[in-house]
């Protein structure tokens, strides 16, 4: 698997649980950050998250290193 650059994507999904989802130490000693892009319900939320997948899989021609498959 080749390196992640500082800007690159790990994975696209949704939580109930925000920013609480990792610990502070996970955020620190993996150096990475979560950023929130919607808020909805769950139906929305599932529409977006399968949006981004399969644009970011036309853009690169394969899915984030943290999604294994479609949703």
């Amino acid at each position: 698997m080749e390196q992640l650059g500082p800007n690159d994507i790990w994975k696209i999904g949704q939580t109930t649980h925000g920013t609480n989802r990792y610990t502070k130490g996970s955020y620190e000693y993996d150096n990475f950050r979560m950023v929130p892009i919607f808020w909805g319900n769950t139906t929305e939320l599932l529409i977006v998250e399968k949006i981004y997948i399969y644009s970011y899989w036309q853009k690169y021609g394969h899915l984030p290193p943290g999604n294994k498959i479609f949703r």
